[in-house]
């Protein structure tokens, strides 16, 4: 009689488990909210840059131009709807990026810069809507676009001119741009309610402008860059 109590008290136990499980798994499977960790990183770029100063001073060609240490990390929080959509807000911190003229260019006036460094700070806000479609099991593919704001902070930048290093000043200058964005993943599932995901995508995050000291002229910078990126997304 004690073993068919403790028996039944088993089973009880087990059944009452089994259903909770259940549930859970089933409420997991059909969490409308998730939450987004990102990084990113320039695997190419186009950058051109133009130069509003007068006189002299004006740079005449550039070469070389490119852009360096374009890494983000971002978060994100965002919903799904019917017919496999869903719509993100995001927020990207760039690290240390800066545009490069390595090829070099020549001014008006005569001089030749060898090289020239122009660093700058960003952080980019994104709405993104995307589709994830289903492909297997544990696979899935999707197609994103997004629409945001880019603000640009310009620093000091510094060039070689014939040959004597320099430092030049300028204004700290903040832009803010509208910025785009189109790309396409694929997720893996690691377990119930938990994605990797590898992207591919194309940012263009508008302008960033290094002020001169003097007048409002300056120089120009358009940022725009072809990224791989990771993000793990989780249900909330």
């Amino acid at each position: 009689m004690n073993q068919l109590s403790v028996i039944s008290s088993a089973l009880v136990v087990l059944t009452s488990a089994t259903v909770y499980a259940g549930e859970n798994k089933e409420t997991s499977e059909k969490s409308d909210w998730f939450g987004e960790l990102r990084v990113s990183h320039e695997a190419s770029d186009s950058i051109s840059i133009s130069d509003s100063t007068s006189g002299n001073d004006k740079m005449q060609t550039f070469r070389g131009v490119e852009v360096s240490s374009l890494t983000s990390f971002g978060a994100a929080v965002g919903k799904r709807f019917d017919n496999d959509f869903y719509l993100s807000l995001g927020l990207e911190k760039f690290g240390s990026p800066e545009v490069k003229a390595t090829g070099g260019y020549t001014t008006v006036g005569g001089d030749v810069t060898t090289s020239a460094t122009f660093p700058f700070e960003m952080t980019n806000y994104m709405i993104e809507v995307g589709v994830a479609n289903q492909i297997s099991e544990n696979f899935d593919l999707r197609l994103f676009g997004g629409l945001g704001l880019a603000s640009a902070k310009s620093k000091d930048w510094s060039a070689v001119t014939s040959g004597v290093s320099g430092f030049a000043s300028s204004r700290a200058t903040t832009k803010s741009n509208t910025s785009m964005r189109v790309g396409f993943g694929l997720g893996y599932k690691l377990n119930e309610g938990t994605q990797l995901v590898t992207a591919v995508q194309y940012s263009n995050y508008g302008e960033v402008f290094w002020k001169n000291n003097d007048n409002n002229n300056g120089i120009t910078a358009k940022i725009k860059s072809v990224e791989a990126g990771i993000r793990l997304v989780f249900d909330l």
